[in-house]
């Protein structure tokens, strides 16, 4: 036990070290590109999407960092998404910062498939997404940054689809249909994200 616990200290030692640096404020803007972007069963080719975020960095016992962000842009199928992010920093008095964490974020649709026949689909307006990055922020001076980030995220997402169409006659005589439909939960990788910009630093 004790063997343990002195390899965990000598874990966490240096980013205690590292945390003397006053906490700090940032507010940044990021280009997106996505080599192969997957949203339920499409895949997109070249998607990109541009992303305004702020945070902050608390040094006071370890470097953490945590902010919100909002991104537009993405494919004509999406109109937006936001969230929150978590990241451990490393070496933040240098000149080359690493970041290493994570964003829980919710994506809103633009376009859904309604498919009314045997075998269609409804897609939910929003999914939920976890996405797992790495951080470069190279220093330009105290009060500006550029930002390099690489990421892949991991999409949750809602659909419907149509098992059977039944049709019923109502007391007018007149038919009228009712889909049954049968809902099941995607959890699926919608592809790398590689993603740079600038930080302005408070």
């Amino acid at each position: 036990m004790i063997k343990y616990l002195i390899f965990t200290l000598f874990l966490f030692c240096p980013l205690v070290s590292q945390a003397q640096e006053t906490s700090r404020a940032g507010l940044g803007f990021i280009h997106n590109y996505f080599p192969d972007l997957r949203l339920n069963e499409d895949h997109f080719k070249g998607a990109s999407s541009y992303t305004i975020k702020i945070n902050h960095y608390e040094g006071d016992f370890l470097p953490v960092e945590y902010g919100a962000h909002m991104t537009f842009g993405y494919h004509q199928t999406i109109s937006f998404s936001y969230g929150l992010s978590f990241a451990i920093v490393m070496f933040p008095s240098k000149p080359l910062v690493l970041k290493a964490g994570a964003s829980l974020d919710k994506v809103k649709m633009k376009e859904t498939r309604s498919e009314f026949f045997i075998g269609g689909r409804f897609e939910d307006d929003s999914h939920e997404s976890l996405k797992p990055f790495l951080e470069l922020d190279i220093k330009l001076d105290k009060s500006l940054s550029l930002i390099f980030q690489a990421s892949y995220r991991f999409l949750r997402s809602e659909t419907e689809y149509v098992t059977d169409i039944v049709t019923k006659i109502t007391e007018s005589g007149s038919l009228d249909e009712y889909l049954i439909l049968d809902e099941k939960q995607s959890y699926y990788g919608a592809g790398f994200n590689y993603g740079f910009g600038l930080q302005v630093n408070f």
